[in-house]
């Protein structure tokens, strides 16, 4: 439905425009006024509205098949933002040394913040 409906806004759109086009065989250029582009959309919306009523086979198998696409779009989905999730969770340690030894060599010592020295005394 929603390519049915780009199509006729784009057509109507074309329809409503003023571009410069070339003749035909008689040497005039079609003229269609905005109320009979009006018109004929209208009549083409109301065609399409009624469409189910006279196609029913064709709508039940247009939704069983946006349904399976629906449900094939959400299964992707899914399996994306699990292989997300999972290596998110599995990022390498910055840390870790190349060879896979720990890659924390720290001491205690090491892990003490430097503190500032102190302010010498202003001299008077």
């Amino acid at each position: 439905m929603f390519l049915i409906r780009t199509a006729f806004w784009l057509t109507l759109l074309l329809v409503i425009l003023p571009i410069d086009v070339e003749t035909n065989d008689a040497g005039q250029q079609p003229q269609i006024s905005t109320f009979e582009a009006i018109g004929a959309a209208s009549s083409v919306i109301n065609d399409f509205s009624h469409f189910c009523d006279r196609n029913e086979a064709a709508c039940a198998t247009g939704g069983a098949a946006i349904k399976h696409v629906g449900q094939k779009a959400k299964a992707g989905a899914r399996m994306v933002y699990e292989y997300l999730d999972g290596n998110l969770d599995e990022t390498p340690d910055a840390n870790a040394a190349p060879d896979g030894a720990a890659g924390d060599t720290l001491t205690a010592s090491d892990r003490q913040p430097a503190w500032r020295t102190a302010k010498a005394e202003p001299s008077a």
